[in-house]
C-alpha cells in the first residue's frame, strides 16, 4: 500500500509540472520570436524635400514573427538598411507599445535617389522605394567638374563637411542672420589640424557673388576668417562684404577676414571690403585678407579695412599679416588704417606685417 501511495502521488507531480511547461512555453515563444517577412512591414514617415547634410529620415517599421505578434526590445544595431550607392546608418529605434511599431531613425552619406531595403535582425521586412537624399547643396557633385552649388548660407555652413571638395557660389549670401551674426559667430571653415584643401569660387560660370555680414567674435581661437586654414587648397573671385572679426587669444592667432592661416594654396582675385579685422593677443598675425601665408600665392586681390593688432610680437598688415616661407604677392594692394598697439610691436606695415 505504502509503495502505491508513492506512485499515486508521483503521477500528478508530472501532469502539474507538463501543464505549467505548456502555458508557459507559448509565452516564450511570442517574446523571442524573429521577424517573419510576410506579417512585417515599413512606411516612409519623413522625406524632406530640401534635406540639409546629414538629414535625419525617419520611418516606422512594423515588425511581427510568424504568429504575428509583435517582436519586442529591438534596438537600432538590430535594423541595417541597404540600397544605393552609399552608406545608410540607422541612428535608432523607438518601440511605440500603442502602436506596436518601431520609429526608426537613419542617415544617409550620398547625394542619390535610392530605394532603402530594410532588414530587422537580418530578416528583410520591406522597402521604402524611391527616397530622394541630397547633400544640402543647390548642386553638383563635388567634382571639379562639377562642383557642388552654393546658394544661400546654410549650405555655405556645410562646405566644412566636405572639406577637400570642390564648390561654386550662384548666388550672393547673407551671413548676417541667425545663428551666424550671434554669440561667436560663425565658425571658420577648416581647422589647424582639418584645413580646407579643395577649390572654391565665388564666380561661378562667370557671374560674380559676394558673401557678406561675416562676424566673428571669438576668445582663444586661432585661425579665424571665412575661411581658418586652407592647405593646398584652391580660393578665387571670392567678395567679402561688411566682415567684422574679433579675435582674442593668448598667442599665435592667425586672423584675416578670408583666411586665417593660407599653406601652399592660390588665392586669386578676392577682396575684403568694408571691412574691421582685429586681434588682441600677443605673437598673433592679422591681415585684411590673410593673416598668415607660408607659401602661398595671392594673386590680383585686396583688402579695403581697418586691421587692428594689440599685443606683444605681433605681425599686423592691410593685406596680410605675416608673409613667411615662399609666400608670393602679386598685382595686389590694400587701403585702409593699420593700427598696432603693445610693449613690443614687432611689424605693421600697409600691405604685409
Amino acid at each position: 500500500m505504502i509503495n502505491l501511495s508513492r506512485r499515486k502521488m508521483k503521477f500528478p507531480a508530472c501532469l502539474a509540472l507538463v501543464a505549467f511547461l505548456a502555458l508557459m512555453l507559448p509565452v516564450a515563444a511570442w517574446a523571442e520570436g524573429n521577424p517573419y517577412t510576410d506579417n512585417s512591414s515599413v512606411s516612409a514617415t519623413t522625406a524632406p524635400e530640401s534635406p540639409v547634410v546629414d538629414q535625419v529620415f525617419t520611418f516606422t517599421a512594423s515588425v511581427r514573427d510568424e504568429a504575428n505578434n509583435p517582436v519586442l526590445s529591438l534596438t537600432g544595431t538590430d535594423f541595417t538598411i541597404t540600397g544605393g550607392e552609399g552608406t545608410t546608418t540607422v541612428t535608432g529605434a523607438v518601440y511605440n507599445e500603442g502602436t506596436g511599431q518601431y520609429t526608426v531613425t537613419s542617415v544617409h552619406d550620398t547625394a542619390e535617389t535610392v530605394t532603402m531595403v530594410v532588414y530587422a535582425v537580418g530578416v528583410y521586412i520591406g522597402s521604402i522605394p524611391d527616397v530622394a537624399v541630397v547633400t544640402g547643396f543647390a548642386g553638383g557633385d563635388g567634382t571639379a567638374g562639377n562642383p557642388y552649388q552654393i546658394a544661400d548660407s546654410d549650405q555655405l555652413n556645410i562646405v566644412r563637411n566636405y572639406l577637400d571638395a570642390h564648390f561654386a557660389l550662384v548666388a550672393d549670401i547673407d551671413l548676417d542672420k541667425a545663428p551666424y551674426n550671434t554669440g561667436e559667430g560663425w565658425e571658420p571653415i577648416g581647422t589647424g589640424s582639418n584645413p580646407f584643401t579643395g577649390s572654391f569660387d565665388g564666380s561661378y560660370g562667370g557671374s560674380g557673388h559676394t558673401i557678406s555680414g561675416l562676424y566673428i567674435n571669438r576668445r582663444l581661437h586661432s585661425n579665424q576668417g571665412l575661411f581658418g586654414k586652407i592647405n593646398e587648397a584652391v580660393i578665387k573671385n571670392v567678395k567679402l562684404e561688411n566682415v567684422t572679426v574679433t579675435v582674442t587669444v593668448t598667442g599665435h592667432g592667425r586672423v584675416g577676414g578670408l583666411v586665417g592661416s593660407a599653406i601652399n594654396s592660390d588665392i586669386t582675385d578676392s577682396y575684403v571690403v568694408d571691412s574691421v579685422v582685429s586681434v588682441e593677443g600677443n605673437f598673433s598675425y592679422v591681415g585684411g585678407l590673410v593673416g598668415e601665408n607660408n607659401g602661398t600665392t595671392i594673386t590680383g586681390s585686396y583688402a579695403m579695412a581697418t586691421v587692428n593688432g594689440n599685443g606683444e610680437d605681433a605681425n599686423i598688415g592691410g593685406l596680410v599679416g605675416y608673409n613667411t616661407t615662399g609666400g608670393i604677392i602679386t598685382n595686389s594692394y590694400a587701403t585702409g588704417d593699420v593700427n598696432g598697439e603693445g610693449n613690443s610691436v614687432s611689424k605693421v606695415g600697409g600691405l604685409v606685417g
